[in-house]
C-alpha cells in the first residue's frame, strides 16, 4: 500500500477548516497530534503565519514585486499597501477561518485594532484593540466636535483576545500599515 504524508501544519490547518466529522476523522488518523493547541500558541512570527496560510516568501516576494509595478503608488502608498497585506494575513491567520458577517457585526461579536495619538498628530501613539472602533477613517470636526469611524471589516478578529495579540505579537508589521505616512516627512 502506498503511503500518504502529510505535515503537522496541514493536519491542523485541516482540522481547523474541517466540520465535525472532519475533526473526529483527523483525530482519529492523527492521534499523536495535539489539535487543541490555541492559535496564539501556533502562530508567533511571520513564518508562522506563512506556514500556517501555506504561503511561500516567493509569495511575498511576487506580491511586492506587482505592487512596485503600480507607477500610480508613491513609495509611501506602496509601503503601506504591502503592510496591508501582511495585516491581512496576520488576521487571517489569527481567525482560522472565521470572517466577519453582517450578523456578527451588527451583535457587537467582533473586534478590531485601531491606534490612538497621545500627543497630538506627530506624537507618541499606541495600538489598542476594542469592539467599539476600528482601523480606518477618523474626521474630526471643529465646533463642538464629531468623529466618525469607518472600520475595515476584513480587518476583524473574532475575540479581544486575538486583536490584542495581533497588535503585541506584530507591533511593527501594524506600525508600518498605520505609520508608514510619516517615515519620509
Amino acid at each position: 500500500m502506498e503511503e500518504l504524508k502529510i505535515s503537522k501544519q496541514n493536519a491542523i490547518a485541516a482540522y481547523v477548516a474541517g466540520s465535525e466529522e472532519t475533526k473526529e476523522t483527523l483525530k482519529k488518523l492523527f492521534p499523536d497530534v495535539d489539535f487543541s493547541i490555541k492559535v496564539t500558541d501556533r502562530i508567533k512570527t511571520w513564518q508562522d503565519v506563512m506556514d500556517a496560510l501555506n504561503m511561500k516568501e516567493s509569495d511575498i516576494n511576487d506580491m511586492s514585486k506587482a505592487i512596485n509595478a503600480f507607477q500610480v503608488f508613491n513609495k509611501r502608498d506602496k509601503r503601506c499597501v504591502k503592510a496591508f497585506v501582511k495585516v491581512l494575513c496576520i488576521v487571517k491567520a489569527l481567525n482560522e477561518g472565521w470572517e466577519l458577517t453582517k450578523e456578527t457585526y451588527d451583535k457587537h461579536e467582533c473586534y478590531f485594532v485601531y491606534w490612538i495619538r497621545k500627543d497630538g498628530i506627530s506624537g507618541k501613539h499606541e495600538l489598542q484593540a476594542s469592539s467599539a472602533c476600528a482601523p480606518g477613517c477618523v474626521v474630526a470636526r471643529h465646533g463642538f466636535g464629531a468623529s466618525i469611524w469607518d472600520i475595515v471589516p476584513r480587518l476583524a478578529f473574532k475575540t479581544l483576545e486575538l486583536a490584542e495579540y495581533a497588535v503585541t505579537q506584530f507591533p511593527d508589521i501594524w506600525r508600518e500599515y498605520y505609520n508608514n505616512y510619516e517615515q519620509d516627512l
